[in-house]
């Protein structure tokens, strides 16, 4: 009986430690994510721009919805931001020093998705246009202050 405790113990804190994530790789995840989300987002701008079926966009939007959803600002540890010996990421301090202002932004993106998902389900093209150009301001939102330019 011991022995089996032992190794459960044992398999318990192996586990444990297999899903402890390097700084490197929490940014590596994170930067997945925010492509992923922003190649959505263009294939989502274009059926706007080319007013296509609304409703067709819906499972994309739902896709960038659940990222942000997904409590994405726990994906900035500390440690992880711009300037972090050996990382390459464009996060910048402003997220760890004024970090309810950073969850802030990320609740109106969040409602500004859900906005454009509701639209766009609703088929009315003027309505997913409107909730697009919204998403887009509630993402530049957030860009501005915590995100540094492209090099």
């Amino acid at each position: 009986m011991v022995k089996w405790g032992i190794g459960l113990v044992m398999l318990g804190l192996a586990a444990g430690a297999a899903m402890a994530q390097t700084p490197a790789q929490i940014v590596q995840e994170r930067r997945e994510g925010l492509r992923r989300a922003g190649a959505a987002m263009e294939a989502i701008q274009q059926n706007v721009q080319g007013r296509g079926d609304p409703q067709a966009i819906v499972p994309r939007v739902a896709e960038v919805q659940e990222f942000f959803s997904k409590d994405f600002s726990s994906r900035f540890h500390a440690g992880t931001q711009q300037g972090a010996p050996g990382l390459e990421t464009r996060a910048l301090p402003a997220i760890w020093s004024d970090f309810a202002s950073f969850q802030r932004a990320e609740q109106v993106a969040i409602a500004a998705l859900a906005a454009l998902r509701d639209a766009a389900a609703s088929g009315d093209r003027a309505a997913t246009a409107t909730a697009f150009q919204a998403a887009g301001q509630a993402c530049g939102n957030c860009h501005r202050p915590f995100r540094a330019p492209a090099r």
